[in-house]
């Protein structure tokens, strides 16, 4: 998960905002627009600072591996 997330992390910041989710999203299959990568981004950003360290991506990849999504 942490390789998945460092190349999707474009800025090296460390965490994901709503831009780069949508392109690890697209390159993980999934087509979302702008306000549905941030609608995702808040419902799994769990200390609400706007943006997913790799533990929330992470979370967030395997609900929707579970969902059946990727």
């Amino acid at each position: 998960m942490r390789a998945a997330f460092a190349r999707f992390d474009a800025n090296r910041s460390g965490k994901l905002d709503h831009r780069e989710l949508r392109a690890a999203l697209r390159q993980l299959g999934l087509e979302v627009d702008e306000a549905e990568a941030t609608a995702m981004l808040q419902r799994h950003d769990t200390n609400n600072n706007g943006l997913l360290d790799v533990r929330e991506f992470g979370a967030l990849v395997r609900q929707l591996g579970r969902r059946g999504t990727l």
